[in-house]
């Protein structure tokens, strides 16, 4: 289930107060992206210790540029507004008192 289906009832509480449906889909928008660049960022962690570690072990340089880590980062951007974008969306479109019964 996505993130928006297990705190529907967080979000009937923030539409019945006054939420505006633009910023249900902020939250779980900003939420993803924050998740995927942390995945990013370890996962270019982990290829800089494997090429510090090649580079050491071998007569073989490898390198990070600077184009791939920002290259790396702006993937990961990608992938978060592409996967948080349906459950944010449905999330900022549920029925206020519907969603705190549930």
């Amino acid at each position: 289930m996505g993130k928006a289906t297990e705190r529907t009832n967080i979000i009937g509480i923030k539409k019945a107060i006054g939420a505006k449906n633009s910023s249900v889909l902020m939250e779980f928008l900003i939420e993803s992206i924050i998740l995927c660049l942390f995945g990013g960022l370890f996962g270019l962690l982990f290829v800089f210790i494997t090429t510090e570690i090649i580079s050491a072990n071998f007569d073989f340089p490898v390198q990070m540029s600077s184009g791939i880590v920002l290259f790396g980062l702006i993937l990961s951007i990608a992938v978060g507004i592409v996967s948080g974008f349906i459950p944010a969306y449905k999330g900022s479109k549920l029925n206020p008192v519907t969603a705190i019964r549930s």
